[in-house]
Parts: structure tokens; sequence; C-alpha cells
């Protein structure tokens, strides 16, 4: 095609029309259709020329020269950069698939095929089973470090580098009283130490009790820092408030903010309650539940249809929680916890603090949450 358009400029330039003509001087360029067929192919070659003085452009010989190639696939791949489409640097996307501990935004990243929190991990290490030289359940061994609480065999086993008694523990110096390490705040988040309590420094979810790290601080459930003032701490209910709705700056214009969604009051009614104690026994290692999902356990329906608080007069999205060996956050102790907040699948897990459940028989025994709806 770029042939015949470039033969019907010759032509045109040339004062011809592709039927037949004569030049001004007379000379007879008509030919027959044939014999320009025959030179079709030569068109655009360097080294031939239709007419000889006639300078054929750089652009109309398939090459425009302002053009810009890009470097192919496998320059990028190895030019020691993060570009393109790769995960990481010189892998994933197009390239070949990223290694073990490599970033990676979906399994086809990875070399493994297998991306679980966005690393590459090894084939098997996400597939919710304890299987080859996992010491627990898709960590360590050939996986990535288990979390506190976790079976381990060794130090290598763990997030922390610390096993003791088969379970992966706290860090050394994750008691030490000075922010130092890996910790976002005084001997808690980071990956060695236990998560931190509220209005304490973070840089992830991961960092806090609560999992929400809201501009730099653990906010509970539901809270948040919109002003990303830390000294005035998670001042926004994202429950309730109508000018940051769910997340910070999500206005509801002539709506009210209901349970995170813009929308008119719905009749709420308190539906009754439950003691913490009503769960199963700490000793089963039951599963662990945020408030909602007890009143749900309890009264029927969905956990998301419920609304939760610590006294019968008034909803304030707030629940008593009960963690492993650390009654803090029942009434009294360090205060109630976000209704949604719940830490660890399973209760049992052996170390101080590392799970967390609103419906459990353990040290909060006797504690009431109240379920509306």
């Amino acid at each position: 095609m770029r042939h015949a358009h470039l033969l019907a400029a010759l032509l045109a330039i040339a004062g011809c029309d592709g039927g037949g003509g004569t030049e001004a001087g007379g000379q007879d360029l008509a030919g027959s259709t044939e014999d320009f067929a025959r030179n079709v192919d030569f068109v655009g070659r360097r080294d031939f020329v239709l007419f000889p003085d006639l300078t054929v452009p750089e652009d109309l010989a398939g090459k425009p020269a302002d053009q810009t190639i890009p470097p192919d696939q496998a320059t990028l791949c190895a030019n020691g950069q993060k570009d393109g489409d790769e995960s990481d640097v010189d892998c994933g996307g197009s390239c070949t698939g990223c290694g073990k501990g490599g970033e990676c935004g979906k399994d086809g990243d990875c070399g493994s095929a297998a991306c679980k929190f966005g690393q590459c991990v090894a084939a098997g290490c996400s597939d919710g089973m304890k299987g080859g030289m996992e010491s627990d359940i898709d960590c360590g061994g050939p996986c990535l470090g288990c979390l506190i609480g976790k079976g381990c065999g060794a130090n290598a086993d763990c997030t922390t580098n610390q096993c003791s008694g088969g379970k992966c523990t706290i860090a050394v110096g994750c008691s030490d009283k000075t922010k130092n390490g890996l910790e976002t705040d005084t001997d808690c988040g980071g990956p060695s130490c236990l998560p931190c309590p509220d209005n304490a420094a973070c840089k992830a979810n991961a960092d806090c009790n609560s999992f929400s790290c809201s501009f730099g601080s653990c906010c509970p459930s539901g809270f948040s820092n919109c002003d990303k003032n830390k000294g005035n701490g998670c001042e926004v209910n994202l429950l309730t408030d109508k000018n940051h709705c769910n997340a910070c700056g999500n206005a509801c214009v002539n709506l009210a903010c209901v349970n995170g969604q813009c929308g008119m009051v719905p009749k709420v009614v308190l539906i009754g309650a439950y003691l913490l104690g009503e769960g199963p026994a700490a000793a089963a290692n039951p599963m662990t539940r945020t408030c909602k999902e007890a009143c749900a356990t309890k009264f029927g329906g969905l956990a998301a249809a419920y609304s939760c608080s610590t006294t019968n007069s008034a909803i304030d999205h707030l629940a008593f929680v009960d963690c492993f060996g650390d009654p803090s956050h029942c009434a009294g102790g360090m205060g109630a916890l976000g209704e949604g907040f719940k830490m660890g699948t399973n209760y049992g897990c052996g170390v101080k603090g590392c799970a967390c459940s609103a419906y459990v028989k353990d040290g909060c025994a006797a504690i009431t949450n109240y379920c509306w709806k």
C-alpha cells in the first residue's frame, strides 16, 4: 500500500496521471500499466531513482525522521530499572517472572505464579494449606516469614526472626522502651514487633492493633486522622461524619452519613445485648469475631446490618474486645475499639495480644456489648 501511494505521488509530481500523458517537453511518459506494475517493487529503494532530479523525502521512505523507536522489550527487561509494566526491577509484567520476595501485583508477575501480600512466594505458598516445608499455613520455610503467634521451627521462619517454643515471638528490642530498628513507634509496629495501640505512629495498616493507619496515626476502626494532625489523634468518625463519610473529604450533600454511606437516616433500634463470655471458650481456639459478627451470630441476619455500642443509650460504633492474655480492652482498661475490630483468624495463638475477639469466653467474659439494627 505504501508503494502504491508513493507511485501516485511521483506521478503527480511529474505531471502525469495513471492512465498516460505527455510531459511539457513532449516526452511520452505513458508507458504501459504492466511497465509500472513491474517497477512498483523498486519504489522507495535508495538504489533506484525513477526520476533522477526528484528527491524522495525521508518520511515517504517509510521511516519518519522524528519517530522515536521504543527500545525493544529485551532491553527494558535488562536495564537495571523498574520501568514499563514491570512489577519489580527487570521482572514481572512483560518480562520474566520475579523470584521469591520480588514485588508483584498478580500471580503472573512471579516465576512461581504465586503472589501474596505484594511479594512473590514459592509455589504452594498461597494455597491456604500447610504443606511442603512450611512451618505454618503458607508461611515459613520456602515461603514468607510467619507472623507473631504462628508456628515455626527456626528463627528464619518468622518475620521477627525469633522462634521460641515452636511459635514466632516478638523480636529482641521490642521491649527496650526505645524506638529502634523497624519499629514505627516505641516497641511496636513494623515486621518484628506487635502492632501499635491507637494514636501511635504507623506506616501501614499492619502496624496497628486496629489495622487502620490514617495519615501516620493508628486509628480505631471507623475513625481517621483527616486533618493529618497527630496532636488531636483520630478526630473523625468515618461512619457518621457527613463531611468525611467513609473516607476523608468524602462529603454527603444534603444527606446524612449512616454507617459510612450517604443517605437518609434510617430508624435504628436496640436489638439486644450479649456478654463476651457467651462466645466459645478460649481453650477451644475459636475463630475471632467482631462485635457486628457476634450480633449476627446472636440475633441472626448479616453482620453488615448491625451497629454496636458499649452503652444501651446510644450507638457509639465501639465494642469491648478480649485479647489473648491481654484484657486491657475490657471496660475499665485501655477502652473499647471499633465495632469492626478483631485480630487474627483464631483466638488461641499462644502469645500475649496476638489475637483479639469480641465474642470469646476469656478474661472479659462478663463484659457487655449492645447490638443495634
